[in-house]
């Protein structure tokens, strides 16, 4: 899926049509309940007036501008196909550098200065609970997308974009999957009550050592371990707020979602959502 950078006389907006509207926006919703930096968005549907508005504009405004571009008829294509949808998702502009494009020493500097690795950790946090493994190589085997965090200047702070809540089926995979959470939970436990001068939790040593090695995104060049302790600061305190959430509280982000996610089309017994593994988690 693609986004579409639009400006009005209010300001501009990012619009996003996508595959993943449900998963989308119980994360922007999750978001905001756990108090982790990240864009406000909203949902703009078929056959509402918005959702015409937008399509009209946004079309009218390509043809106006690409009279006399040869690319004009690719440009106007791509921008169609992910607009032509029945829910289009509108999401807050949040204007920044990903941090995978920041020079090592400034991106140290801003994180320090910002108390950035604290929103770093939230972030961390809010993955674990969407399976969101597009980010940080937190408790996935893979080298992370870096550019998925942003250093928004405006906001003085680290807001994660484009995050979406994926499932893992019941099974085996389920198990391992709540088994590395708890052992993470585990080890923050431990790394905060055995000494004043806090040890970085293994799990969290490994995602920055992975960072650092394979991504070139150092989040503790300094190597004395204080942006680590920040780090495991902001995810213990977001896990904390995730766990005084009640079932109540669970079912109400999940029933805002709940007809999106039964409305697009799903892989037999593979659901985007269930609340079985929310409130396992």
């Amino acid at each position: 899926a693609g986004v579409i950078f639009c400006r009005c006389a209010s300001g501009t907006f990012v619009v996003k049509g996508c595959a993943t509207v449900a998963q989308e926006m119980f994360s922007a919703q999750l978001a905001r309940v756990l108090g982790v930096a990240a864009p406000r968005a909203r949902l703009v549907s078929w056959p509402g007036n918005e959702w015409q508005m937008l399509q009209k504009h946004v079309k009218r405004h390509l043809l106006r501008r690409g009279l006399n571009d040869p690319s004009a008829a690719t440009v106007r294509r791509k921008v169609e196909k992910e607009l032509d949808r029945p829910h289009v998702l509108i999401f807050e502009l949040v204007p920044g550098v990903g941090l995978d494009g920041m020079l090592p020493q400034e991106l140290a500097d801003k994180l320090e200065r910002t108390g950035g690795m604290r929103d770093v950790g939230a972030v961390c946090a809010l993955d674990v609970i969407l399976n969101n493994a597009d980010r940080l190589p937190l408790l996935w085997h893979n080298n992370g997308n870096a550019a998925n965090l942003m250093f928004c200047q405006s906001r003085n702070r680290v807001v994660a974009i484009d995050q979406a809540a994926f499932s893992v089926p019941s099974g085996a995979g389920r198990d391992d999957y709540l088994r590395s959470v708890r052992q993470l939970c585990q080890e923050l436990c431990v790394s905060s009550a055995t000494a004043r001068e806090e040890t970085a939790s293994p799990t969290v040593a490994r995602m920055c050592a992975r960072l650092r090695d394979e991504a070139a995104v150092d989040l503790d060049p300094s190597g004395q371990g204080s942006a680590t302790r920040l780090l495991q600061e902001g995810l213990r305190s977001v896990l904390r707020r995730a766990a005084c959430l009640s079932a109540a509280d669970v079912e109400l982000l999940w029933n805002a979602t709940d007809d999106l996610s039964r409305a697009e089309v799903r892989v037999p017994k593979h659901p985007s959502l269930t609340m079985p593994l929310l409130h396992q988690l």
